[in-house]
């Protein structure tokens, strides 16, 4: 951990002392539920599994039936982690129950806030999607316009993270980010769900040699008890259609087993793409 990560935790550390959110997180007590609770709403099914070293191949130590999806209340806000950015991308957003997922994610996230419909993309961490692009996989551009049309604004942030920036907004997106977050910005960010933001930190595979998005969401999530794993979620039996002309769609599955959760209301089944497993940290577990 660098300096700046130690002078960020001692900042937190202290915050911890006057704050009962933060304390309670950090108790691991009975009083957490109070103030923070961590949930888990899909999964792969049992013919899933998450890779870890790439062959494609379930090995005897990779698990099973992978989560993929987790909720988190924070104090007064609320965090979605999900291992797949290229499920809202615009190649994908319109198939299987996708964009409703997609919709239901920002309304539940929205609502720590009172609702007041003003949704921030960040784009200023090498994301792998963008709101203003319509590439196939490198956009978002669709899924942008059914927010606008659903009443939300939708602005995106090419700057460093401040408090000052994301407190006008009721909801913040960071998907699949390269760049590493500052430690201002972290503490911008966990300041931000305390204080009744709502969180969208979406994944990716991790086998590209250029690809750091377990560590750099990592260091955001860790702070809500959740951790990206190093892995990418296959299916060899239940996988979506071969119609895209990509390469060995069999390893991308199709998502249908889901906990009851607000976010999943009217959702059946999602088509993921090269996504990772999501846990909650070591330090939170029973």
């Amino acid at each position: 951990m660098n300096k700046k990560l130690r002078l960020l935790s001692v900042f937190l550390l202290l915050l911890a002392s006057f704050s009962p959110v933060v304390q309670a997180e950090a108790s691991c007590t009975g009083s957490v539920r109070r103030w923070y609770s961590f949930r888990e709403l899909a999964w792969g099914d049992m013919n899933s599994w998450a890779d870890v070293d790439g062959n494609w191949v379930k090995d005897e130590q990779e698990i099973i039936s992978p989560c993929i999806l987790v909720s988190v209340t924070f104090g007064r806000g609320r965090v979605i982690c999900i291992g797949d950015e290229g499920f809202l991308s615009n190649v994908l957003v319109n198939e299987a129950d996708n964009l409703r997922l997609g919709l239901n994610i920002i309304a539940w996230l929205a609502e720590a806030e009172g609702n007041r419909h003003r949704v921030l993309f960040d784009s200023a961490h090498n994301e792998m999607q963008d709101i203003g692009s319509g590439d196939p996989w490198r956009g978002y551009s669709i899924f942008a316009g059914k927010l606008r049309e659903t009443g939300y604004t939708v602005e995106k942030n090419t700057a460093r993270i401040t408090w000052r920036t994301i407190k006008r907004f009721d909801v913040l997106v960071i998907n699949g980010a390269n760049k590493k977050f500052l430690p201002t910005e972290i503490l911008a960010i966990v300041s931000f769900v305390l204080n009744g933001g709502g969180l969208l930190l979406m994944g990716e595979w991790h086998m590209s040699s250029q690809q750091r998005v377990a560590e750099t969401l990592n260091s955001i999530a860790h702070w809500f008890g959740v951790k990206f794993r190093k892995d990418t979620v296959c299916d060899m039996d239940n996988y979506w259609p071969e119609d895209h002309n990509v390469e060995a769609p069999q390893r991308y599955p199709v998502i249908h087993v889901f906990a009851e959760h607000p976010v999943l209301n009217g959702v059946n089944e999602v088509y993921c793409y090269l996504g990772c497993s999501v846990e909650k940290c070591t330090c939170l577990k029973e």
